[in-house]
């Protein structure tokens, strides 16, 4: 049924928008997203850590670099961004994927 749905979904980009779309490449670069999300986590932490030398993992939030007293917010807050975007694209890659309802579970979770 979800398969289904997928299918229709990326039928219906292809008529709006007159792309076409290799569903196989789409649950590729899903999967690449996902392997990308902790190392781009990784870097978006560093580099916001690294612009703001007050920061201290025992008297601060992860938030706090987000906040809008600091000046180089937008690294750390475009970074959450696009690590939910990937997130998203990982999670619609892997509702194509598998085949199982019970799994879809775990993929709105991780959504």
């Amino acid at each position: 049924m979800n398969k289904l749905l997928f299918k229709n979904f990326i039928k219906t980009l292809t008529l709006q928008h007159n792309v076409k779309f290799d569903p196989n490449k789409i649950l590729k670069f899903g999967a690449v997203s996902g392997i990308a999300l902790p190392v781009l986590f990784g870097i978006v932490l560093t580099v916001a850590i690294s612009l703001n030398p007050w920061f201290s993992f025992y008297k601060n939030a992860l938030s706090d670099l987000g906040s809008l007293k600091v000046p180089t917010r937008c690294v750390f807050n475009c970074g959450l961004i696009l690590m939910g975007l990937f997130g998203i694209l990982f999670s619609l890659a892997t509702v194509g994927y598998f085949k199982s309802p019970a799994l879809h579970i775990f993929t709105v979770a991780m959504a």
